[in-house]
C-alpha cells in the first residue's frame, strides 16, 4: 500500500522557543507576590478541584479572582496553549488583511495566543481580534499577555500590520455588537454548558447542536470559517459529531479534521439526526462502516505531541502533583458557504483520504496499526502508513475489496 503524505499534525519549528517566551510573559504579566508564592501550587490544586466539579457547584466567573487567574494561566492555560498550537498550525486559515476573528468565551485570550505561536505567517497581518466573555478582567489581562508575547517574539504590537485586540463583555450568542466575523472560533467554552443538567433536561443532543450551529453561523460572514476546539473527552466528541452532522445537513462544509462528508464513524454517544431504527438513532448522512458495538463507543479525539511543551511547565506540573503525561484534543472546522458555492460531495473518488486518529497499536504478526477515519468509515491502517503520527492526513490506495478487522469492526487499509 502506498501512502502519500497530505498534511502533518504538529507544532511549527518556532513553537518550542515561543512557548518558553509565553511562560516568561506570564511571569511578567501575572506576577505573584512573594507572600503568596508558596500558596501557588495549592491555588492550582484548588482550581483543579473546582474545574472538575459539577458546574452547579461553582461560579462561572471563577477567573475574576486574582489568585485563581494567576493559577489558571500558569497551569491550565499553558497546557491549553500547548494543546491548541498543533491544531491551529494545520488549520485551513488564511484571513485577509483587516479580517475580524471573533473569539467566544475568550477568557485570558488562550486561543489568540495559541494562534500567534502556531501561525507566524499571520503575525504581520493587520487582524482585528474581537474577544468576548462574561468576565472582562481575564480578557484585559490576556490582552496584556499577548502584547508581552508579541514583544518577546519580535512581532508588531502597534501599526498597520499589528493585531488589534478588542474586548467585549458579552455572553454568547450575544457578541456585544452588530456585524459578522471572517472567523468565528472558541476553545474550551461550549462542552460543559452543552452537557449541563438544564440543557439535557430542556432538549436532546441533536436539538442543542442545531441551535449552537445556528448561533455560530449567524455570527459568521458567508465564506467564513467556524472553529471549535475542546479537550478530547467523550462529551466533547459527541457534541462535535452532532454539530458536524447538523452543519453538513445545513449546507456547510467540513474543513477539518474530517476527510469526508459522510456519517461520522466515531460519534461517541451521538446516534445521529436521522430516523430511529429499532429504537436507535441513526445518522441522516450517507452511511459508513461503523465499529462493533461496545459500551463506550469511539469518539474523535487526537493525542497531542508533548515534545514542544516547555520543561519548566512540565516540572511545575509535577511539583503541583498534576503531571501531564497525555494531552488530547477534539476539534471541528466548518466553512460557511458563500454565494455560488457548490455543496460538498459525500462520495470520494480516487485515493482513500485518511486521517490517523489513535495512538499506535501493535497487531498480531508484528504489524503496526492505527485507527483512522476515512470515507469508508472506521478504518484500521496497517503497515508503514501507521507509523506516521496521530492527526496526520494521508492519501492511501483505495482497497479493491472491503475486509474488516474481526475485533474492532474497522475496515482494513493496508497490506
Amino acid at each position: 500500500m502506498k501512502a502519500r503524505f497530505v498534511a502533518p499534525f504538529g507544532a511549527p519549528k518556532n513553537a518550542g522557543s515561543d512557548l518558553e517566551a509565553f511562560l516568561a510573559a506570564v511571569s511578567e504579566t501575572f506576577p505573584v507576590q512573594e507572600s503568596r508564592r508558596r500558596y501557588l501550587k495549592e491555588d492550582v490544586l484548588t482550581l483543579w478541584r473546582d474545574l472538575t466539579s459539577e458546574r452547579s457547584l461553582r461560579f462561572a466567573d471563577y477567573l475574576g479572582k486574582p489568585s485563581a487567574l494567576a493559577a489558571y494561566v500558569r497551569y491550565f492555560m499553558a497546557w491549553n496553549v500547548v494543546r491548541l498550537v498543533p491544531v491551529l498550525a494545520g488549520l485551513p486559515l488564511d484571513p485577509p488583511e483587516g479580517a475580524t476573528i471573533l473569539d467566544i468565551g475568550s477568557g485570558p485570550l488562550t486561543l489568540p495566543i495559541a494562534l500567534w505561536i502556531a501561525r507566524p505567517d499571520l503575525r504581520d497581518r493587520g487582524l482585528r481580534i474581537l474577544c468576548t466573555d462574561r468576565v472582562r478582567k481575564p480578557m484585559e489581562s490576556g490582552a496584556a499577555l499577548l502584547d508581552a508575547l508579541r514583544l518577546k517574539t519580535g512581532g508588531p504590537v502597534l501599526g498597520d500590520g499589528a493585531w488589534r485586540v478588542e474586548t467585549r463583555h458579552a455572553v454568547f450568542p450575544d457578541t456585544g455588537g452588530p456585524g459578522k466575523a471572517d472567523v468565528v472560533c472558541s476553545a474550551n467554552a461550549f462542552t460543559e454548558f452543552f452537557w449541563s443538567a438544564s440543557a439535557r433536561r430542556d432538549s436532546n443532543l441533536g436539538e442543542r447542536a442545531a441551535v449552537l450551529l445556528s448561533d455560530l453561523a449567524a455570527a459568521c460572514k458567508p465564506g467564513g470559517l467556524l472553529f471549535i476546539a475542546e479537550p478530547g473527552e467523550p462529551r466533547s466528541g459527541a457534541m462535535l459529531s452532532a454539530l458536524r452532522e447538523a452543519a453538513l445537513l445545513s449546507g456547510l462544509r467540513v474543513e477539518s479534521p474530517c476527510p469526508h462528508a459522510r456519517a461520522c464513524p466515531m460519534p461517541g454517544a451521538f446516534g445521529g439526526l436521522g430516523d430511529r431504527v429499532d429504537g436507535k438513532a441513526r445518522s441522516a448522512l450517507p452511511p459508513v462502516h461503523s465499529p462493533k458495538w461496545r459500551p463506550k463507543m469511539p469518539w474523535c479525539h487526537f493525542p497531542v505531541p508533548l515534545d514542544t511543551a516547555p520543561s519548566a511547565l512540565t516540572r511545575f506540573s509535577e511539583e503541583v502533583g498534576l503531571p501531564k503525561e497525555r494531552l488530547t484534543v477534539s476539534w471541528l472546522a466548518l466553512r460557511k458557504p458563500a454565494v455560488g458555492d457548490r455543496a460538498p460531495e459525500a462520495e470520494q473518488k480516487g485515493p482513500l483520504r485518511t486521517r490517523l486518529v489513535s495512538d499506535p497499536i501493535r497487531l498480531p504478526g508484528g504489524w503496526d496499526g492505527r485507527y483512522a477515519c476515512s470515507d469508508l468509515g472506521y478504518t484500521l491502517v496497517v503497515g508503514a502508513a501507521a507509523r506516521e503520527g496521530p492527526g496526520s492526513l494521508l492519501d492511501l490506495d483505495r482497497p479493491a475489496r472491503i475486509s474488516r478487522d474481526e475485533k474492532s469492526g474497522a475496515v482494513i487499509a493496508g497490506p
